[in-house]
């Protein structure tokens, strides 16, 4: 949902008008949590087709307070149970791509036109890890499904591989479980750095916005008649 058009005063007045609608608690946890979010940090999976993996990285990306995450298709549907949906999937912002309509070079594109570097985990690289990477630039972290990981069209399009340090003798992490290690550790260091991470006013805007309308049954139907 996008208000790109609007003044930050017509947001305002919108605003205030769902804030009548709204219960104190659920505004206050709005306000809460919308301090927590950052576009500093993107999750990006590609061409995951186990439901429970799909489902865990949408819950921890949200959890985490992580607002975009965006997903690749090719072989493989990345399913949303409707419960999952209707709980995780409508408090952040979630973008497709297909493989058919977008190739790699243009998916690349998109996101750095979005202002991030582009991160692909991969066992292979030993120097850069989620506990020393670079964190003064935006960064959309790539996952791959367990199996055949990232494709390699990814992999050449990289600006950084990172490696998670392994001390066991098996040599892979469940997708999920290495989405969960990466997210939580950047987000914690970009929480205790200096650079600024949270979402800019006009920013915050949209996003308390486009939650009051799905907070409110009809929400977009009122939403319209305002405009």
């Amino acid at each position: 949902m996008s208000f790109s058009q609007y003044s930050i005063a017509e947001k305002t007045k919108f605003i205030n008008y769902f804030a009548e609608h709204i219960t104190p608690n659920k505004l206050n946890l709005f306000d809460t949590i919308i301090q927590q979010r950052t576009r500093h940090i993107a999750a990006v999976v590609e061409n995951i087709y186990a439901e429970q993996n799909a489902t865990a990285i949408l819950r921890t990306t949200e959890c985490l307070g992580i607002q975009d995450l965006f997903i690749i298709e090719e072989y493989n549907k990345f399913k949303i149970p409707k419960k999952i949906a209707s709980g995780a999937a409508k408090w952040i912002d979630i973008h497709r791509y297909n493989k058919e309509s977008h190739s790699p070079e243009e998916i690349v594109k998109d996101l750095k036109a979005r202002g991030y570097k582009i991160v692909c985990t991969s066992p292979t690289c030993l120097d850069t890890t989620p506990y020393n990477i670079d964190l003064s630039n935006k960064l959309a972290i790539f996952f791959g499904e367990e199996e055949p990981g990232l494709s390699q069209a990814m992999m050449d399009l990289a600006d950084i591989h990172m490696n998670i340090p392994m001390y066991g003798f098996t040599e892979s992490l469940n997708v999920s479980v290495s989405a969960g290690i990466v997210l939580s550790t950047l987000v914690q260091r970009i929480k205790a750095g200096n650079q600024p991470w949270q979402l800019n006013e006009d920013e915050k805007a949209d996003l308390k916005l486009t939650w009051m309308c799905n907070a409110i049954k009809g929400g977009k139907e009122m939403l319209e008649r305002l405009k």
